[in-house]
């Protein structure tokens, strides 16, 4: 037998464990979430359809997970593995080796050796596991560190939006999107460059982040205070412990993670999202937030200069003050109060359909179940729909209405009445038709409805915006637009254009 020739494993349609031999190996998995192993020898694994794990073991190995969810290990060798689609954990172990995401949501791990990353589309992070200190640079596309020989080695980074640092002192830079940086440990500078910026705090110790004095600190084992840099960053994740958590002058949002925390948003429109796994009651009014952990014991976290909330997924109590809140739920039977000041539930979180009548005060959807799920609406102006066929209706103030994707029915009830479109495709809204219509990916017209509406605001595309007889205000949101006021008195308003306009 030709020791260079691979020995060839055929999988099946069904879930497989396939072994390769100490030899050179083909392994195929096909359908099913299948499980192959390379062992020694130069390997090629191909994972095909499922949610599949490759280890390629020694040698240099080639591994495609190809569609579905699927973890690829290198282990030792120079290895390259491609993620395909799908969110993929790719792990290159020792050795040199190349990492290409492909699409998805990716998690690329590197390891000892020179490695490439590619994370391809979608959201991909970088997950750095040498005993180094790490200076990662995504605007410049790279990532370096000092070895034990004292030589600096260059990392490729490409296509990467988010960084996970090492526990040792790391620069984390980020480029000109919306990066998540995560520290880990250390004595770590991040400088989120442009777009909205987020660091995660993973330490095990509570923090104290002020970004308007640009540094984070917290009290180490040894019981020293350990600063670090934040530079340009909006957004700020905290740890499972009492943290304090300040913004700056910006539009900052914060994720406690746990905790009785202390959390400032300073001057801007500032957002709390809880992610707690309980209940959660958030009272702007009160300036705090409480929850009962699994101890029985009740949580209280303060909120400060705080004008947005989201909650948790499960059953949570959401009031504002007499500012202009946005409130939105995250699944649950959710309690909403705006207060005072003009105010917006949002569903965009939820994962069926939402029927919101103002002027009962109330929401509705069918969960998995098939259970009716009533949430209440108090003091609320206006509704943000879900990416599904909403029914939002307003009551007898001046309502606007958010559509998000979705053949959705609007009607705006009594008073002066706006819809503003979201979705991500030109729209053609015909006041006088009562409906608006878009072409969406798979190319079928979506008609949506258009009852007691007297204000259009267009996508950020080409509209089509008519009004009907009344006094309608027409704006366009970017986008070579066509507007026909129709009867009546009608506006234009260019408010959200980023341009001198000649009329």
């Amino acid at each position: 037998m030709n020791r260079y020739l691979p020995t060839i494993i055929n999988g099946t349609a069904s879930d497989d464990i396939l072994e390769g031999t100490l030899g050179i190996n083909k392994i195929l998995g096909f359908g099913g979430n299948d499980v192959l192993r390379g062992n020694e020898g130069h390997d090629f694994l191909f994972g095909g359809v499922g949610n599949d794990h490759l280890y390629g073991g020694l040698g240099h190995d080639y591994l495609l997970g190809e569609t579905g969810n699927d973890r690829l290990y290198g282990d030792d060798g120079s290895d390259k593995l491609y993620g395909g689609a799908g969110n993929d954990r790719l792990d290159g172990g020792n050795g040199s080796d190349i990492l290409v995401g492909g699409a998805g949501n990716d998690n690329l791990y590197g390891g000892a050796g020179v490695d490439y990353f590619n994370g391809g589309e979608g959201i991909d992070a970088v997950h750095f596991q040498e005993n180094f200190a790490i200076t990662a640079d995504l605007s410049q596309g790279r990532a370096t560190y000092i070895n034990d020989a004292g030589v600096e080695v260059v990392e490729t980074l490409i296509n990467i939006e988010s960084l996970v640092g090492t526990a040792f002192d790391d620069t984390l830079i980020g480029d000109d999107g919306h990066n998540w940086l995560y520290g880990n440990a250390g004595v770590d500078y991040f400088d989120g460059g442009e777009g909205i910026d987020t660091v995660v705090f993973n330490e095990k110790f509570a923090i104290n982040a002020d970004l308007s004095q640009n540094r984070a600190t917290y009290i180490d084992d040894a019981g020293t205070e350990v600063v670090e840099t934040l530079i340009n960053i909006e957004s700020l994740v905290g740890t499972a412990l009492d943290d304090t958590l300040i913004g700056d002058d910006g539009n900052n949002w914060f994720r406690g993670n746990g905790g009785a925390d202390y959390i400032d948003g300073g001057e801007g429109i500032d957002t709390v999202i809880f992610n707690e796994k309980f209940a959660i009651t958030a009272d702007l009014s009160q300036n705090r937030a409480t929850y009962i952990n699994n101890a029985g014991t009740e949580v209280v976290k303060t909120l400060i200069n705080i004008e947005y909330l989201e909650g948790s997924a499960f059953d949570d109590i959401l009031i504002g003050d007499d500012g202009n809140n946005l409130l939105r739920g995250n699944t649950g039977v959710d309690y909403f109060d705006g207060g005072e000041g003009v105010d917006t539930v949002g569903f965009v979180f939820e994962k069926f359909a939402i029927t919101a009548d103002l002027s009962q005060n109330r929401a509705i959807y069918i969960n998995d179940a098939g259970t009716e799920v009533v949430e209440t609406l108090i003091n609320i102006e206006n509704l943000e729909g879900s990416t599904f066929d909403d029914i939002l209706i307003g009551d007898d103030g001046n309502n606007v209405l958010y559509g998000n994707a979705g053949a959705d029915y609007f009607d705006g009830g009594e008073g002066t009445d706006t819809v503003v479109f979201n979705e991500k495709f030109a729209i053609t809204a015909d006041l006088s038709q009562n409906r608006a219509t878009y072409i969406n990916d798979a190319e079928v017209e979506v008609v949506e409805t258009l009852v007691n509406i007297e204000n259009l605001v267009g996508t950020a595309f080409d509209d089509i915006l008519i009004g009907d007889d009344s006094n309608n205000r027409l704006q366009g949101n970017a986008g070579v637009d066509y507007f026909d006021g129709g009867e009546g008195i009608d506006t234009v308003s260019f408010l959200n254009e980023d341009f001198a306009i000649t009329v």
